[in-house]
């Protein structure tokens, strides 16, 4: 293990290992790229909210571009 990752061990209740299940099935990744992936997204809409509380996103295969308000 590279000195840049750690091991972390933690308890989660079944609706986590359930969200964390989904994204492992749907990405076809392994569990921790699956947490991985939720701690970025969650981290992006945490500073979202703790900011203006916008994001701008474009649509999957398109040019469009739209905003979206977090509350």
């Amino acid at each position: 293990m590279s000195a840049d990752v750690q091991r972390l061990t933690v308890n989660i209740p079944a609706s986590t290992k359930a969200a964390l299940d989904r994204v492992v099935e749907h990405e076809t990744v392994t569990t921790t790229e699956a947490l991985r992936r939720l701690v970025a997204l969650g981290d992006l809409v945490y500073g979202t909210v703790c900011g203006d509380g916008e994001l701008v996103v474009r649509r999957r295969g398109t040019d469009d571009l739209e905003r979206l308000r977090i509350i």
